[in-house]
């Protein structure tokens, strides 16, 4: 995610976001005339967006500011207050107990989407998760308080194995291992292995 004002150029505004790619939200500067999803912006407004499809041959990335945060079960989306799950559960009572239990636990003006990988879970595993994910979106707004020029990057998407054991970890998986010490701490930052310990 980045963090930016109307100023720069559009060129030198996608230049400047080839180079950071992996990143997700960033605060930057509006080029002049942009219309973006039917809403204009003002000459030196500051917004934060987030890149939801990267660059490909000669096409820029595709930018939105509907921020969102993505866990394993659950995706946090601020400024926002509906829960909304998975229509691939099956499960009418469960969806409806999922949708309950989330709108119960999250906090006002966020919303929540309930992925399918959160059926059967219970609200312990699905709360400490929701935390994990308010957490990235305070240290967000932090760093967007503290930008000392724009753009600005101000949250940068979790690794690629951080994503992949997101998507893949279950129960069946009786230890998995770690020999970096970087990776160690981008998963348990992730909040998907916080009780194991690095292999020396």
């Amino acid at each position: 995610m980045f963090l930016g004002k109307r100023r720069i150029a559009v060129l030198k505004f996608f230049a400047a976001l080839l180079k950071l790619v992996r990143a997700t939200l960033m605060r930057f500067s509006v080029p002049s005339n942009w219309a973006w999803s039917s809403r204009k912006f003002q000459q030196g407004q500051e917004v934060i967006v987030q890149i939801v499809k990267e660059p490909i041959s000669t096409k820029g990335p595709r930018l939105t500011c509907e921020l969102s945060f993505a866990g394993r079960y659950l995706v946090l989306i601020p400024f926002n207050d509906k829960v909304s799950v998975s229509q691939k559960i099956k499960s009418s009572e469960e969806r409806a107990r999922l949708k309950q239990l989330l709108q119960s636990i999250k906090p006002k003006n966020f919303g929540v989407i309930v992925r399918t990988v959160a059926e059967g879970k219970r609200v312990a595993e699905l709360d400490a998760e929701l935390k994990v994910l308010l957490k990235h979106w305070e240290e967000t707004i932090t760093k967007v308080q503290k930008a000392p020029k724009l753009p600005a990057l101000v949250y940068e998407e979790t690794s690629r194995t951080v994503a992949m054991l997101r998507d893949l970890f279950n129960p069946s998986y009786e230890n998995i291992y770690v020999n970096d010490e970087t990776v160690f701490h981008e998963i348990k930052d992730g909040g998907i292995l916080s009780s194991r310990e690095p292999i020396q």
